[in-house]
Parts: C-alpha cells; sequence; structure tokens
C-alpha cells in the first residue's frame, strides 16, 4: 500500500519547483556563467550539456613563475585553481616541472588555452575534448523529480498513521529515498557545474640548456708520453711497498714462530727424559711386566732351584 501511495501521479507544477529548486543550489557563488538546467515537462529542443576539458603540455623557461600566470589568468578569468605542484629540479632531476590544473567558464575555454601558451618555449602536446552527457542529465532530473515527489508521499503517509510499528516502517523507506535524493543531485550539481566550467590541466616542463661537448685531448705518441718523473715516482712507490711486504713478513714469523719454538723445545725435552727403549719407530711404547714365557715345545720340567 504504501508504494502504491508513494507512486502517485506527477504534476508539472511539482516538476518545475524542483527544477527550479536544483537549479538555484548549483549556482556559482560568484559571476560565473549560469549553469545548464533542463525542464523534463518541456517538450521542447533542449540546448546540449557537453562537458569540455583541455589538456597541454608545454616547454617553458620556468615552470614555477608559468604556474603563478596560468592561476592568475584563472582567476581574472572568474575562474579557479583546483590543484598545482611545482617540483624543483635536483640530483636525480635535472630539470623543473610542474602541474596545474584550472576550471574557467566553458565559453572562454579557447580563449585561455591561447592565452597559456603565449610565451613558452614550445607546445609539446595540446588536446581539447567534449563529452555529451544530456542524456545523462536528463535521467538524473527525472529520478530526482520521482524520489522528492515519493518523499513527500511518505511524509504524508507517516504523519497521518499512529502506529509505531508503521511509522517506524515509512521513517526507514523515506531515510533511504532521502539518501538516494541526496546522491542524485550531487551528481546531477557535477554535470551542472562542469559543463558551465571546463576543466584545464596543464603539463609544465623547464628547458634545458644545451651544453656543448668538449673533446677530450688525445695524446701523441712517441716521447711525448714518457714522463720520467712519474715513472721514478712509480719505481719508489713498488719499492716501499716491497719492503713493507718483507716487514710485514718477518713480523708475522716473530709471532708465530716463538710459540712454535716453545713446543718444539718442551717436545724435545721430553724425548731426552723419557727412556730410548719406550720409543719404536716414533711411538711411544710402555714397558710390559715381566712373565714367564712358556714354550709349549719344551717338555723338559722347569729347574729347580736347591
Amino acid at each position: 500500500m504504501l508504494i502504491a501511495a508513494c507512486s502517485s501521479g506527477l504534476s508539472p507544477q511539482s516538476v518545475r519547483s524542483v527544477g527550479a529548486v536544483q537549479n538555484a543550489a548549483l549556482m556559482p557563488t560568484n559571476s560565473a556563467p549560469d549553469a545548464v538546467s533542463f525542464d523534463p515537462t518541456n517538450t521542447a529542443p533542449q540546448q546540449r550539456i557537453i562537458l569540455k576539458n583541455a589538456s597541454l603540455s608545454l616547454t617553458v623557461e620556468s615552470p614555477a613563475k608559468t604556474v603563478a600566470q596560468i592561476a592568475q589568468l584563472a582567476a581574472s578569468s572568474n575562474g579557479w585553481v583546483v590543484a598545482s605542484n611545482v617540483i624543483a629540479p635536483g640530483p636525480g632531476n635535472g630539470a623543473a616541472t610542474a602541474t596545474i590544473s584550472i576550471r574557467v567558464p566553458a565559453d572562454k575555454l579557447t580563449a585561455i588555452v591561447d592565452q597559456i601558451k603565449v610565451g613558452v618555449v614550445s607546445v609539446d602536446n595540446e588536446n581539447i575534448s567534449g563529452e555529451d552527457v544530456t542524456q545523462k542529465y536528463v535521467d538524473l532530473n527525472s529520478q530526482l523529480t520521482n524520489l522528492q515527489n515519493t518523499a513527500a508521499q511518505l511524509q504524508k503517509v507517516m504523519s497521518s498513521a499512529t502506529n509505531v510499528k508503521d511509522i517506524l516502517s515509512v521513517q526507514d523507506q523515506l531515510t533511504t529515498t532521502q539518501g538516494q535524493i541526496e546522491q542524485i543531485k550531487g551528481q546531477v550539481q557535477y554535470f551542472s557545474q562542469a559543463a558551465a566550467y571546463s576543466l584545464i590541466s596543464v603539463a609544465l616542463v623547464q628547458k634545458q640548456a644545451i651544453v656543448s661537448a668538449t673533446p677530450t685531448p688525445v695524446a701523441p705518441l712517441g716521447l711525448a708520453n714518457w714522463q720520467p718523473g712519474q715513472t721514478v715516482y712509480d719505481a719508489a712507490n713498488a719499492l716501499v711497498l716491497l719492503a713493507q711486504s718483507m716487514v710485514t713478513l718477518v713480523i708475522w714469523l716473530i709471532i708465530l714462530g716463538i710459540p712454535v719454538g716453545v713446543l718444539v723445545l718442551i717436545g724435545l725435552w721430553i724425548r731426552r727424559k723419557l727412556p730410548a727403549a719406550w720409543f719404536v719407530r716414533g711411538a711411544i711404547i710402555r714397558p710390559l711386566p715381566y712373565t714367564a714365557a712358556i714354550d709349549s715345545t719344551n717338555t723338559r720340567p722347569p729347574p729347580t732351584v736347591s
């Protein structure tokens, strides 16, 4: 029942009033050209809504100075700067660069683009494009009108409802409808403003100074390349390095020879103190305890002691 009540017929007066409120909300705060508007009840041919934008790539003497000039040009043309960025030259970046985006009245787009190109070193790229959004704009206005009428019907139903459950249900539907209205209003406002104000995006790069390459001198062959003083210096340096290496070797032998010599002396002292019978072919043999050897082939009895 709520849906049937909310989808009632639309009157031309309500549509026109909605369009008037919407156009008043979309007017810029400054004295810019009037934003385009549509009357859905009017069957006469309407003005087309074209979103015209331009992009430029320029080589200039000073990107920072050019950015300031473009910003001043936008302000004097009843426009504004959307964004700007200047990058100074550094070790990894040999040339300064900058970008700036401005919005200007659509009817002044071509004239302002021509003014921006005045005094630059070169125009590397230029592009002007247009997008027809007339049908989208008309559809959004129709959806906005229907949603506003639906919201008005929901307000009437909620004011006459006595059941708490019904009131809460209608309130939820009204909140959803109002959210959709605000969303569509934002899209309509964007199209209206974008059609009245064109976007110009400019990329700037600093002119590189041309440095002439200095040829590397080639030394002549023969005695002209011979430098006796440098040769003596190189030989003396090699002699010093050789002496340094020998001294270093002696130091290493002294440091390592002392502990090795001590170990060798200890070994010799132990060798002299031990019996010679303990050493067989370089191995130390411990003496075995005396035991009478029994010869199995000897049948004679052992001698007796008288």
